[in-house]
């Protein structure tokens, strides 16, 4: 496709498949393919079966019965599978996903979330878009009440432009279009374990993951070779004065809650750069 005097090229075979079920952990074991193999000996008819599998006849050409051969073969399978009891699996791992929520978030506009809200200052105010004070935004509070109303009108036409939950964000559906990272010639996946993170730390990105896996945003991914750091960090808002310790008014930002951020440098720095970039999800 030209574009702007430019050609770029699309790879259909490069294209990512959507996971169908994201909540689904699937293991490989040889129990499927021997009880695949007997599946046809176990039936009722063995007149049936001798006749559809041609068995029933050993190598010196005497008739043996099926169920000599079932249980002779199950046997050894059970010895060859106690004899592997002691020892060790070597490439299996084990990892416990979090809980998500069985039941599926509305969205803001249907079903309008319960928000902690946090004292402003003077020169703002809240005004509420939904029932019972809730749909919150933020105005000036020095407008008049005939520019209130205006306002008001204003965002209540476009209220689905506006998010109030993680379940908001709008975008193009996986199922039509999945961006795939294609990586720098000779680049090695990158590894980088989790730093201890305190009590409080944990269960703060502990919420967000299951916010974010109840939202689809996130799905497990337990073999993947790049594992990035998650980051909690402080979020602030504007800048109040405050007095220091030598009784100095100075510009400071509060504290007024933390986030949780991915630290994807190393992958950044290995990812092959496209004309089409993926926008932040914040």
């Amino acid at each position: 496709m030209d574009f702007d005097n430019e050609t770029i090229k699309f790879n259909m075979f490069e294209m990512m498949r959507y996971p169908v079920d994201t909540e689904t952990c699937f293991r490989m074991s040889t129990t499927g393919s021997i009880a695949q193999k007997y599946f046809e000996l176990m039936k009722d008819d063995v007149l049936e079966t001798v006749i559809s599998q041609g068995i029933g006849v050993n190598k010196e050409g005497n008739f043996q019965a099926l169920e000599e051969i079932s249980i002779t073969h199950i046997d050894k399978i059970l010895e060859q599978c106690n004899a592997l009891q002691g020892e060790e699996i070597t490439g299996e791992r084990n990892f416990v996903l979090p809980k998500t929520s069985s039941e599926k978030q509305l969205p803001s506009v249907v079903q309008a979330p319960q928000l902690d809200l946090k004292p402003l200052p003077s020169h703002l105010m809240y005004v509420f878009l939904g029932k019972d004070e809730t749909l919150p935004i933020i105005i000036s509070s020095k407008l008049t009440s005939v520019q209130e109303e205006k306002v008001v009108e204003l965002v209540r036409n476009y209220i689905k432009a506006i998010g109030w939950s993680s379940t908001d964000i709008r975008g193009t559906s996986p199922t039509l279009c999945v961006h795939r990272i294609h990586l720098e010639e000779g680049a090695k996946p990158v590894r980088i374990p989790q730093r201890r993170l305190n009590p409080p730390m944990m269960e703060v990105v502990k919420k967000e993951v299951i916010k974010l896996l109840d939202n689809g945003i996130i799905y497990p991914i337990s073999d993947s070779k790049w594992v990035s750091t998650v980051h909690v960090v402080p979020k602030k808002s504007g800048i109040t004065v405050v007095e220091n310790e030598e009784n100095e008014l100075v510009p400071q930002r509060t504290v007024t809650g933390h986030r949780v951020c991915i630290d994807y440098r190393p992958l950044n720095n290995a990812t092959r750069k496209d004309h089409f970039p993926l926008s932040f999800i914040d």
